[in-house]
């Protein structure tokens, strides 16, 4: 007994000690505060998405062509990669040649309005006058060659003229008759012939209007300039370089609107369709565009995705900073329920059927019933409030009750 009384001192010496250690232990467990990622509970709509990766393009390329029969390229101002604007400067083409055809086609022109002129009053054409005196003189001849055919009958009725003599004046007429026909015929052709020349003159001054308004347009597009904003894809001629009527001189990107380019997996081919909206998320930008199908089109495969025969085409909304080229995360929507709900993401469960928020620093275990879920969402039925902070990043060696930091705010 006495033994016993004597260790009590250290017995009580040891409890104190451990009490100290557990204390300091605590302490220390409670000075270090781990952070964990959370997101405030709201509501949203239950989608179900298809994840691609698509890349920034232009919605159209411009092609320019010469529009010259032949020429030479004398200057070129831009090259591959520069943002022209619209208006802008890109090439000359040299335009001596056409000058001096204009000039040509021009006198051409003017000689041919002179002769249209001239046959502006074809009654009163020089030859057809005179076509006019001639008949007017053939019929006096005819009415003098017949005046003297009865008399001649009279006298060979009288017996003072012999017959041959009548037969002789007879023929005298027929041949007055056929000689005013065939003037009549004469002014009819030379009629016909006069409007044939002015109507091949009219389709002549026509046509070199044409020439020459294809002319002046030819030496005005000698000029190149830019008929949109955007990025010079390609420059198809070099300078000095031969330029035929469609040769490609230029091809420049429109930068007024972009769309995402992207390949699609085969087996998800039937689910996309025209129309559904699209989520484009730039990680650069740190900033989410929407869209809309466009279209899907077939698509070559690659050697890296042999399953992606299709491509899938959307639009841009407000496309503001981003350039060709960038690669854009992008989820179509197939399926989407118009009325709102709780949701959180897959990574908010903690455990099966449970999540844990904050309150008042510390964390507390949730139960939740779950409904419908997709890839990225599960709807909560219940057990969470709109407000609630769930944890969606979680440290190692986690428990209900530990006191936590917020590391992120979403």
């Amino acid at each position: 007994m006495k033994k016993f009384l004597k260790l009590i001192p250290y017995l009580f010496f040891i409890l104190i000690g451990w009490i100290l250690s557990n204390t300091y232990h605590t302490f220390q467990k409670e000075k270090v505060i781990p952070e964990v990622g959370t997101i405030k509970v709201r509501k949203g709509r239950i989608q179900e998405n298809i994840g691609l990766t698509t890349k920034v393009y232009e919605k159209e390329v411009r092609n320019i062509l010469s529009s010259i029969e032949k020429g030479i390229c004398e200057a070129i101002y831009i090259k591959v990669g520069d943002y022209v604007q619209k208006g802008q400067r890109l090439m000359e083409l040299r335009k001596e040649e056409l000058v001096n055809n204009l000039k040509k086609e021009e006198f051409n022109l003017e000689q041919a309005k002179e002769k249209e002129a001239k046959l502006a009053d074809i009654p009163a054409h020089p030859e057809v006058l005179e076509k006019d005196e001639q008949i007017q003189r053939s019929e006096w001849n005819l009415s003098q060659q017949e005046k003297s055919l009865e008399d001649a009958k009279e006298l060979y009725n009288k017996r003072a003229y012999a017959y041959r003599d009548v037969e002789k004046q007879d023929m005298e007429v027929k041949e007055a008759r056929i000689n005013l026909e065939r003037l009549k015929r004469e002014k009819e052709q030379l009629i016909k012939r006069l409007y044939d020349q002015k109507k091949e003159l009219e389709i002549e001054i026509s046509s070199l209007c044409n020439r020459i308004s294809d002319l002046s347009s030819q030496i005005k597009d000698c000029v190149v300039f830019s008929p949109i904003s955007g990025i010079v894809r390609k420059v198809g001629v070099e300078k000095n370089n031969k330029v035929e009527y469609g040769t490609l001189l230029l091809s420049i990107g429109d930068q007024s609107e972009l769309i995402a380019r992207g390949s699609l997996k085969e087996s998800n081919f039937f689910a996309v369709k025209e129309g559904q909206r699209t989520k484009l998320l730039s990680e650069p930008l740190g900033k989410t565009f929407s869209g809309r199908v466009l279209r899907v089109i077939p698509a070559t495969s690659s050697k890296e995705e042999k399953e992606a025969g299709w491509e899938v085409i959307s639009s841009i909304d407000n496309p503001e900073n981003l350039r060709i080229g960038m690669e854009l995360s992008t989820q179509v929507i197939i399926k989407e329920r118009e009325e709102e709900t709780i949701v959180i993401p897959p990574e908010a469960l903690y455990e099966e059927g449970s999540v844990l928020i904050i309150k008042d620093g510390r964390l507390k275990k949730k139960q939740v019933t779950l409904g419908e879920q997709t890839t990225d969402q599960i709807e909560v039925i219940s057990g969470l409030k709109l407000g609630d902070r769930v944890v969606v990043q979680y440290p190692e060696q986690i428990e209900e009750g530990m006191r936590v930091r917020v590391k992120s705010e979403k």
